[in-house]
């Protein structure tokens, strides 16, 4: 007896059901189950088949990159927001909490360590901390080293992007470790800014203090 012209047979397998059979991931009774409706299902669940073991076949010979952490991230956020279990963005303001250049000026070091050496600066907001490391580079810019500290690491990827007077700089590569970088930062940068989907968090003069 069928459902009627054009209705599903509800003891069909459903393609997603059909797709785990192909992969194997059913237990012994679900696949034995399955393999029967399969056996039995006619030409339109022979088609199907034959499309998920190809279109498997495809991807086992072009596997696609993997993506960065920042998307996984964002695509759980982005589920959570529909579902009304995400709260809103919070944005908050990081200030300077220590810069390696001063102490060691108070410890006697002639002038302090230029742009040369390299130095490192902390901020903290009201929920995280940030370390950054300044390291030099070429063409008057430096790059930038750090990672975001927070209490309980729920988002740990974080987008980084500067901002000067020409434009604006992003990097996306961030890691579950809550680390991030980004090269090519000009002398003038204004601000750098941070985002986990979560927070957004800005910091004003991110090179610290003028140099000597």
């Amino acid at each position: 007896m069928t459902d009627g012209p054009g209705r599903r047979d509800r003891s069909a397998p459903s393609f997603r059901q059909l797709v785990d059979w192909v992969e194997g991931r059913l237990t012994r009774s679900d696949a034995t189950e399955v393999g029967a409706a399969v056996d039995r299902g006619g030409p339109e669940v022979e088609r199907t088949v034959a499309w998920i073991r190809d279109f498997i076949e495809l991807g086992r010979r072009h596997p696609l990159p993997t993506p960065p952490p920042i998307v996984r991230q964002r695509l759980r956020q982005s589920f959570g927001r529909h579902n009304g279990q995400l709260a809103p963005l919070r944005r908050e303001t990081a200030d300077l909490m220590f810069d390696s250049r001063d102490d060691a000026v108070v410890a006697g070091v002639r002038g302090g360590p230029s742009l040369d050496d390299g130095y490192r600066l902390a901020f903290a907001s009201r929920s995280v901390g940030v370390l950054v490391d300044v390291l030099p580079a070429t063409g008057g810019t430096v790059h930038l080293e750090g990672q975001v500290l927070t209490p309980d690491g729920s988002a740990p990827v974080w987008e980084v992007t500067v901002h000067h007077p020409r434009g604006r700089r992003t990097d996306s590569a961030g890691d579950r470790n809550g680390s991030f970088s980004i090269d090519h930062v000009p002398l003038d940068v204004t601000s750098l800014r941070l985002s986990n989907g979560e927070v957004e968090l800005e910091i004003p003069h991110p090179l610290g203090r003028p140099g000597p």
